[in-house]
């Protein structure tokens, strides 16, 4: 029984993974992703994995960083700076700024803004 729970579970992330990479596919026809956009790119993963309700919240996020890397691994050119740089940026920073995403979203985490930013910051 534990094996087809596994086979299922495989399945399921291959799918979503799949599902994914092709959403990212379609992101990077229309713009190049770098270190600038990345974070608006993993927000929109996040939104698209957040519908399998089978996966908990640590499988979507494992799932979103490995198609982010697979896709950046396969689609911008080694060894040059963009593609070290989003690749560290990747490893060192993203699990943690999902985790923070996450916990915003789920209003775990509330970001208070001082006077003086709200000054700069009309919207807010």
């Amino acid at each position: 029984m534990t094996d087809k729970i596994t086979e299922f579970d495989n399945l399921i992330n291959g799918e979503v993974e799949t599902m994914l990479y092709n959403y990212i596919s379609k992101i990077a026809e229309k713009t190049q992703i770098d270190n600038n956009n990345v974070i608006q790119v993993i927000v929109s993963l996040i939104q698209q994995v957040d519908s399998y309700k089978k996966l908990n919240g640590d499988d979507k996020k494992n799932i979103v960083l490995k198609t982010v890397k697979k896709f950046c691994n396969e689609n911008i050119p080694d060894n040059t700076d963009q593609s070290i740089s989003i690749i560290i940026f990747i490893d060192m920073f993203l699990p943690s700024i999902i985790d923070v995403l996450v916990s915003i979203d789920k209003r775990e985490l509330i970001l208070k803004l001082t006077k003086g930013l709200k000054g700069c910051l009309p919207c807010f």
